[in-house]
């Protein structure tokens, strides 16, 4: 079920980088005030709270490492975000993330996800359907459906405006698909 990144809509790479690293193209995998935050804040708290993870250090940790939240794993994660970092692309990095992450109960990788929960290929995704996958990714075993989450989408699309990666005209058009119903399949 591989997607080649070239089959897969640009509007997955922008809602992703929009909403989980707005920095993905410009930092090196670690960026060192947000983890060093990230630290900080877990340390006071105690527990393992607050995540400041790239997309890579994500891909790291979906690869290689266990879900447990330990100073030893973040350390791990960290490690092993600077060797993939350093020996792949930003667009091969990307096309492994979106092939590996969990999209819902195990279901792994954008074109099962995209096909199972919107009917689509992954190259037919608009930036709405994107948001939609996107927003499933913090919990994907717990993400409400899409109909449910169409308000969320609908902030996100206002945050894709602000950043200009998009124009207004394609976010207006955007919005008007969050009125449309859309049919899940339940199978």
């Amino acid at each position: 079920d591989w997607v080649p990144l070239q089959m897969i809509s640009p509007n997955m790479a922008t809602a992703l980088t929009t909403t989980e690293d707005p920095g993905f193209p410009y930092h090196r995998g670690i960026i060192p005030q947000a983890f060093e935050n990230s630290l900080r804040d877990d340390l006071k708290l105690g527990k393992f709270f607050r995540g400041g993870s790239t997309l890579t250090m994500q891909l790291a940790k979906n690869l290689w490492l266990n879900r447990t939240r330990t100073l030893g794993r973040k350390l791990q994660e960290a490690i092993l975000t600077v060797a993939l970092e350093s020996a792949l692309s930003k667009d091969r990095i990307l096309e492994l993330y979106l092939n590996v992450v969990e999209y819902g109960p195990n279901l792994y990788g954008i074109g099962p996800a995209s096909k199972e929960l919107l009917g689509k290929d992954p190259e037919e995704l608009s930036l709405t359907d994107a948001m939609y996958l996107v927003l499933r990714l913090p919990a994907p075993n717990h993400s409400a459906p899409y109909e449910k989450m169409k308000g969320m989408i609908g902030k996100l699309l206002d945050n894709v405006a602000a950043s200009g990666k998009v124009s207004p005209e394609l976010i207006e058009v955007e919005k008007s698909l969050l009125k449309a119903p859309v049919v899940e399949d339940d199978d």
